[in-house]
């Protein structure tokens, strides 16, 4: 029985992630931003 409610919560925290993922996707240019700021940082 624990194992039931072990598997039944890791597929549905995969389920509500995947779902929250779909509905709020990251934005491409906020990540693009971040990583252009941190190699430009890098570079100094």
């Amino acid at each position: 029985m624990n194992i039931a409610f072990a598997l039944f919560y890791l597929v549905y925290t995969f389920v509500l992630n995947w779902l929250y993922d779909v509905i709020f996707p990251i934005e491409e240019k906020a990540t693009g931003d971040v990583s252009e700021a941190g190699e430009r940082e890098a570079a100094r």
